[in-house]
């Protein structure tokens, strides 16, 4: 922010705040969320990610500020109405587990990364429920689950109806890796 000189006649001036561009306004423009449909598609906007804390401007960046959106759940109802719920991926699990869905190019399998970020207060998660989108033309061959928290591998059980394999995670410390190997259906 720069500051002019209100009144340069002055004997003490005042400073007053001149807004450049690029600048941030100190308070966001209020807007309404919308949702509407484009073509064979939808489109939501969501005005502004109000966020759970604030970093003060000097202070390192920490997990301290590592909070959820206030308004999280107007965030993923947005996404969930654009997607028509159609999500590639659903993971039933504690706000504090995050997840990344991949493709590994060489093989094609689908690569799951399941991560505890609260493993001080929640240790170990269990049965963390997954619903996943494969892809046409493919069907579950296997789901392997791999950790390096302990001595943990094992194949998991799953379901496949509609284009979509259902299974359940058993446990989760830290941090699993859940490979779903594809193969070919005639």
């Amino acid at each position: 922010m720069v500051f002019e000189n209100s009144d340069p006649d002055s004997a003490s001036p005042e400073l007053t705040p001149v807004p450049r561009g690029g600048e941030i306004p100190e308070e966001p423009i209020e807007a309404e969320s919308i949702r509407t449909g484009v073509g064979k598609g939808r489109v939501a906007y969501v005005p502004s990610v109000k966020p759970g804390s604030v970093k003060p401007p000097a202070s390192k960046m920490s997990s301290r500020y590592w909070k959820l959106p206030v308004n999280w759940k107007e965030l993923i109802a947005a996404v969930r109405w654009a997607a028509a719920e159609r999500l590639s991926v659903e993971v039933m699990a504690p706000t504090t587990v995050a997840m990344e869905l991949m493709v590994q190019k060489p093989t094609g399998n689908l690569l799951l990364h399941l991560l505890n970020y609260d493993e001080k207060q929640t240790p170990v998660v269990t049965d963390i429920e997954v619903n996943l989108q494969i892809p046409e033309g493919k069907a579950v061959q296997q789901i392997q689950m791999l950790t390096p928290d302990g001595n943990e591998q094992s194949l998991l059980e799953h379901t496949f109806e509609g284009g979509r394999a259902k299974f359940v995670a058993p446990r989760l410390r830290v941090y699993n890796l859940l490979i779903i190997q594809l193969k070919e259906i005639s």
